[in-house]
């Protein structure tokens, strides 16, 4: 069975048109190499209770904010291409295929779903801000935690990372030493206030156009959308699972913070970063550049930049909040991460994240 019979014609294989893409080689290299580094850093590195962390995947996604292309995209685990060369095995399939083995098939960077932890208080600042719930001076007390109004029992008090006190803190202040209690605040007042402040998604509202909660765009295929919980939502997810379908202040103080039913894939992350650094335009983010005649590199097809979408960032709005993410690696949560590095010559701008979940 499977035997030819006749061969009715034959045509030589004719290589196709190259396609040329936006990453760089070196720093893709690079960035695979820091991810697979950074996992092997959190497994050997303790946790408090002297339990080990079981760091498996990861990802890294680094994009010009001037034009939305790829800069780098590295996901791990990883796996070698050329064992799709031929035909694979069943064996080697299979190996790919093991939970064990933590689905190296899948591109992370664009699948993995994950809490963002406080990288989310800059857009939650930016909600805080564009509906009024704070003024750029306004002055806050952290004492080292929150008490959510109206809350009775253990879990209405929200410490601070570590139980430490930041004082008297501005949202520039609160970005750079990444105060929980602020953004507590911040995400309980949304929904009290939700009269005055939007209505029962108005914090939502105003992070849907750097991208959260939506997929990219970008030309891969399996990317996810993440989340960006709302009252509607959780009533309609826990009716399918028999759960609490109610919307508490709790989960827009979780949410504030970057915690609870919030998701992101490291590339709507990077790409909500890379749409506020550029002032508001949010790209949709891109691999391909253009495709080239194989030898004669006659370009054959272009790929333009594709804008997604104007962010409103007005200057008493974006002023304050890159005031407090270029303070994170000076005197902020990045400043021994950044030790020895010349900030006066490279300048930085960033926020650090650490999600329980």
């Amino acid at each position: 069975e499977g035997d030819p019979v006749r061969v009715i014609s034959e045509r030589a294989p004719r290589a196709g048109d190259d396609l040329v893409l936006s990453l760089d080689v070196d720093v893709q290299a690079l960035a695979e190499q820091k991810v697979q580094q950074g996992l092997a850093d959190a497994r050997a590195r303790p946790n408090r209770d002297g339990s080990r962390n079981n760091g498996t995947t990861g990802a890294a996604v680094v994009l010009d904010p001037n034009n939305g292309q790829v800069i780098a995209m590295a996901s791990y685990p990883s796996y070698d291409p050329n064992l799709f060369v031929d035909g694979i095995d069943a064996r080697e399939w299979a190996y790919l295929n093991d939970p064990a083995n933590h689905y190296p098939l899948n591109n992370w960077a664009i699948q993995g779903q994950w809490a963002p932890g406080s990288s989310y208080k800059l857009f939650v600042g930016y909600s805080a801000l564009m509906a009024g719930v704070m003024a750029p001076d306004t002055v806050f007390s952290d004492r080292g935690g929150y008490q959510i109004p109206g809350c009775t029992g253990i879990k209405c008090y929200r410490s601070n990372a570590g139980g430490a006190a930041y004082g008297n803190v501005t949202i520039q202040r609160a970005i750079t030493v990444s105060s929980d209690a602020y953004f507590y605040n911040v995400g309980a007042q949304f929904w009290l206030q939700r009269d005055r402040f939007g209505g029962d998604d108005g914090m939502q509202n105003h992070l849907y156009p750097f991208g959260l909660g939506e997929r990219s765009g970008i030309a891969l295929t399996g990317e996810a959308p993440g989340r960006v919980p709302t009252p509607s939502w959780k009533r309609e997810y826990n009716e399918r699972v028999d759960g609490d379908p109610v919307w508490r202040p709790g989960d827009s103080v979780n949410m504030a913070i970057g915690q609870g039913d919030v998701l992101v894939t490291p590339l709507q992350l990077a790409n909500g970063y890379a749409t506020f650094a550029n002032g508001g335009t949010r790209y949709v983010p891109q691999v391909a550049l253009r495709a080239e005649g194989y030898q004669t590199g006659q370009v054959s097809q272009q790929f333009d930049t594709q804008v997604a979408q104007q962010v409103d960032l007005p200057p008493e709005v974006r002023d304050p909040l890159l005031a407090g993410l270029v303070g994170v690696p000076r005197n902020g949560t990045a400043v021994r991460a950044f030790a020895g590095f010349p900030l006066d010559d490279f300048p930085i701008a960033g926020k650090t994240g650490t999600a329980q979940v």
